[in-house]
């Protein structure tokens, strides 16, 4: 299976569903995505930064950063 880099905005853009992750979809579909370590470390700081409440943070650590 083919193996694409996806930036933090994308992320961003799928995670929040944000109508512009559509343009990306087609590109990403049925392919492993992976993240940079400065993505992960960005993702991982949204839920202090923003102060999230326990059930946003534990649906964000269901993504599964590896």
């Amino acid at each position: 299976m083919e193996i694409v880099a996806v930036d933090t905005d994308v992320v961003s853009f799928l995670f929040k569903r944000d109508t512009r992750a559509a343009s990306y979809e087609p590109h990403l579909a049925g392919k492993n995505l992976i993240i940079s370590f400065m993505t992960l470390a960005e993702l991982s700081h949204w839920p202090l930064q923003r102060n999230w409440g326990e059930a946003h943070h534990s649906q964000h650590e269901t993504l599964h950063w590896c």
